[in-house]
């Protein structure tokens, strides 16, 4: 249950930052902004559900390098460097095919939206990068430090998004969210 516990409150904050966006969006801009929010992270969700699902294949290996006294910061950053690398490859070709990936998935609707993929981009791969500590933290049976960083980030999430969202707008809330994964690596 001490594990348990912590883990239930860590996933609780870690969905704020994610999820929170869409009613804060759909209040400050209407639905009309909520789906473009959603037309955009569309875009990005390979990247981010791809690699949650390997986080859970990977924390055993985490696990067991731990429990055999190697370098947690050189397993980190081995995590941090296979997720970024492939999030790297992955928009590589999102960005040279963004024109089709837009016609294909939205019969040419939300072309508007394509300036913001950069952005969208640096937010993935913010993301990925706060993978890395919190496979290890949990290899290292600490989730009650997951759950202390998922808290700093769904305080700086609330901070930042909604002023952000009202000057910005859906780049506003990009921005609150990329907030919020860098706080994770505090």
């Amino acid at each position: 249950w001490h594990y348990g516990r912590w883990a239930m409150l860590s996933a609780v904050f870690g969905w704020a930052p994610a999820y929170a966006c869409y009613p804060l969006i759909t209040w400050l801009r209407g639905t009309e902004g909520a789906a473009q929010l959603k037309a955009l992270m569309n875009i990005s969700a390979p990247v981010i559900q791809t690699f949650m699902a390997l986080s859970v294949l990977i924390l055993p290996y985490a696990a067991g390098s731990q429990e055999q006294g190697k370098d947690l910061i050189v397993i980190c950053r081995n995590i941090a460097l296979l997720f970024v690398s492939a999030g790297i490859v992955y928009w590589i070709v999102m960005m040279s095919l963004k024109s089709l990936a837009f016609n294909l998935m939205y019969g040419g609707k939300y072309q508007e939206l394509m300036h913001l993929l950069p952005l969208l981009m640096i937010e993935s791969l913010v993301w990925c990068v706060s993978c890395a500590p919190t496979i290890v933290l949990r290899a290292m049976k600490c989730p009650k430090w997951v759950f202390v960083a998922n808290f700093i980030a769904t305080v700086a999430f609330v901070v930042v998004a909604v002023p952000a969202t009202h000057a910005l707008g859906i780049s506003g809330v990009i921005i609150a969210i990329i907030a919020a994964d860098a706080f994770i690596l505090i």
